[in-house]
């Protein structure tokens, strides 16, 4: 059996708006926090409405305390999940240019980047402190840098 949720209930008014927006296109995230919120207004407790919904339970309780903390404007807000990123924008243009250039320009012995001469160039200018090459493999590829459009031609 699962902890004892002490969230209150959607009113009808609420449960009115969320079947109104389930019968509008929501997609995802939002879909599923408005059945959850039904669910939990009908009185299913949060261990079925994880079976039910095929999400962690742990996932229920926080959009749960979510809406006792926010109300509805919950399911519009767009809640941040997983590690933040240790690469921003400033790092991919930085290991652009230097991807962009050949590696003779630093003064190194080959005439093409593979992608553990690069790693390890990008660590050793401090640009990143640590990337794996297959991380800095799907960077290129995404297209973030011209060298991936010149060498897919």
């Amino acid at each position: 059996m699962g902890r004892r949720v002490t969230v209150r209930k959607p009113s009808a008014a609420q449960i009115r708006t969320l079947e109104k927006w389930l019968d509008d296109s929501l997609e995802g995230p939002q879909e599923r926090l408005v059945q959850e919120l039904l669910l939990h207004g009908d009185g299913v407790v949060a261990t079925d409405i994880a079976r039910q919904l095929s999400v962690h339970v742990n996932t229920v309780y926080a959009d749960l305390h979510a809406f006792a903390q926010d109300g509805l404007a919950v399911v519009h807000t767009r809640r941040k999940r997983g590690r933040p990123a240790r690469i921003g924008p400033k790092e991919v243009r930085q290991i652009c240019q230097l991807a962009d250039r050949p590696p003779a320009e630093q003064g190194l012995a080959y005439g093409r980047w593979s992608l553990s001469s690069l790693r390890d160039q990008l660590i050793k200018q401090r640009v990143v402190k640590r990337i794996s090459r297959e991380h800095l493999r799907r960077l290129i590829k995404k297209g973030a840098c011209g060298t991936a459009k010149s060498s897919e031609s």
